[in-house]
């Protein structure tokens, strides 16, 4: 994972309506809108940076957000992210407390140092730098859970990606220590990660899965700066290098997590390079997060071990030419999948969906969708979303947000939302809302009988429709006219409302409720999937309840 990048386009596919079937219900159908979410640091003392999504824990009062990249920043804020509206995330000293670091990488203290010195006796994290493998150049928080410990006392828990790779830092060279027969030349860039934009070297590149904890107070507050570090809990299949230190992995990347039947079960990509790589499946039990050696993951039959035998974090060094486990990918590597992000519908036994980003051969960038009812077996791809390539990619290493504005890993099944990050360290959140009704064929509708009082309401408010600056909404815009398939409409909210859509024939007879939804103000765009209507005149409806405006398309 780099941390620099450069200006984003924006390339997405509107799947407006889109089906997904579930192995567990019917096709469920959505409507998705995109919002995007600003974060404004005024905390001079307080760095942080969004190159994945943020992970959000409940707090006594407001949320815990750790944001991350090769280190991890703890914060606390008031602000829920989870309302249909683009937002502006305000983080200054004013802000309650705790604020700080709670995981780095050993060549970032709060700034990178010189590898000479980080070597040197005189550095107070010598031996971290020099012992602490799996979390050389990146150690970054991906997902975290409030749990009890087998004291008996509330921690949080949390998985981070680590790297140990060969990287350029301005003048510094870190040597990585996993293949260090691969050495840095600074004359090749080849040789090392780096640049601008930020590019990672492969053939010095090695991921890892590790384990952090910190005590919680009764108010779930935190106690203890710098998380406690368990090291690896989990070891790639083809383990790292062979005998002669040729690569054989680039080890395991960008983890996530939920807690399932006393498990927290993690999901994570094993890269390893002998076509027993794909998306992996571990667990261990609540009250065993804390032991490593109590990681199983899925073989296929049954669950083993998930690190090589006799491994322990002081003996890292000794293992990297050591197999991990025959285990056996959930998600074959048939793409290059970046991340695998789960989430369980809530008032469900065992109903659960997946968020799958990958990049295809041609560089584009997909995000998708699936689905399971045992979290092994999951159903084909329904993509999402797509971009030209990563750098332009708007929706990096997503995750679930639920309505709460939590990233829990658990959420509705009628709404909820999709968050990933942009090059520019902020995030753009779409929001998922079951459709209520889909809009039927019309052939039926000169059967109803109230449609010629409901033709006459209409008929007279068209001719004097206008946007009624007074009300709630203003300044309605439909466009295409006349349509063939899809129709955006644009509307200004001039104070906290909620606005339905409802279309009819021109004669007034129903034709279906499209949209019910609470706006925040705001300048807002929905579209309509016009595609299954016959063609013909129609009068959409937008309305408050109160006052409304109605608008005449004409479907081709």
């Amino acid at each position: 994972m780099g941390f620099l990048f450069s200006k984003y386009y924006f390339f997405v596919l509107l799947f407006i309506g889109f089906a997904a079937r579930s192995q567990h219900s019917d096709t469920i159908q959505y409507d998705r809108f995109k919002y995007d979410i600003e974060f404004v640091n005024k905390d001079k003392d307080l760095k942080l940076w969004n190159e994945a999504p943020p992970v959000i824990l409940p707090q006594h009062k407001g949320s815990l957000y750790i944001s991350t990249t090769f280190f991890s920043t703890v914060w606390n804020h008031q602000q829920n992210l989870a309302i249909p509206a683009n937002d502006k995330i305000k983080i200054s000293k004013r802000e309650k407390s705790p604020r700080f670091y709670a995981t780095s990488s050993s060549h970032w203290w709060q700034r990178f140092y010189d590898p000479a010195f980080l070597s040197s006796s005189k550095h107070v994290y010598q031996d971290a730098w020099q012992k602490h493998y799996w979390r050389r150049n990146y150690n970054g928080i991906f997902s975290a859970h409030i749990i009890k410990a087998q004291n008996g006392k509330n921690i949080v828990f949390a998985l981070s990606h680590g790297e140990n790779k060969n990287e350029r830092i301005g003048d510094f060279l870190y040597q990585n220590t996993v293949r260090p027969t691969f050495k840095i030349d600074i004359s090749d860039p080849n040789t090392y990660s780096g640049g601008t934009p930020y590019k990672d070297c492969w053939e010095a590149y090695f991921g890892f899965l590790n384990g952090n904890w910190a005590s919680l107070e009764k108010d779930l507050s935190i106690t203890a700066q710098y998380f406690n570090d368990i090291g690896p809990v989990a070891w790639p299949s083809a383990g790292y290098v062979s005998v002669d230190g040729e690569q054989l992995s680039q080890g395991l990347r960008h983890p996530s997590s939920i807690i399932h039947d006393g498990y927290i079960y993690i999901f994570v990509v094993d890269a390893s390079m002998d076509g027993t790589g794909g998306v992996k499946l571990i667990r261990v039990k609540l009250e065993d997060a804390t032991l490593p050696q109590r990681y199983q993951t899925w073989s296929g039959n049954n669950w083993i071990g998930a690190l090589p035998e006799g491994y322990s974090k002081t003996k890292t060094k000794n293992y990297f030419a050591v197999r991990g486990p025959a285990n056996a990918p959930i998600i074959p590597n048939d793409k290059s999948i970046i991340r695998f992000t789960v989430a369980k519908f809530k008032q469900t036994d065992n109903e659960f969906i997946a968020v799958e980003e990958s990049i295809n051969q041609d560089n584009t960038i997909e995000v998708a969708f699936r689905y399971s009812n045992n979290l092994i077996n999951w159903s084909e791809r329904k993509v999402v979303y797509t971009d030209l390539n990563w750098s332009s990619s708007v929706l990096r290493y997503p995750v679930f947000l639920n309505t709460d504005g939590l990233t829990d890993g658990s959420i509705d099944k009628e709404e909820f939302y999709v968050i990933g990050t942009r090059d520019d360290g902020n995030v753009t959140k779409l929001h998922f809302v079951k459709q209520k009704n889909k809009l039927p064929d019309t052939e039926d509708t000169n059967t109803n009988p109230d449609a010629s009082s409901q033709n006459s309401r209409i008929t007279k408010t068209l001719a004097t429709s206008g946007n009624t600056s007074n009300s709630s909404f203003s300044q309605v815009i439909v466009s295409p006219v006349p349509a063939v398939s899809f129709v955006d409409v644009v509307f200004n909210i001039n104070s906290i409302s909620r606005i339905y859509f409802n279309l009819y024939a021109l004669n007034g007879a129903p034709v279906g409720s499209i949209l019910e939804e609470t706006f925040l103000p705001q300048q807002a765009k929905r579209t309509i999937d016009f595609s299954s209507l016959k063609p013909g005149v129609y009068v959409l409806e937008v309305t408050d309840n109160k006052k409304s405006v109605f608008k005449k398309i004409v479907k081709l």
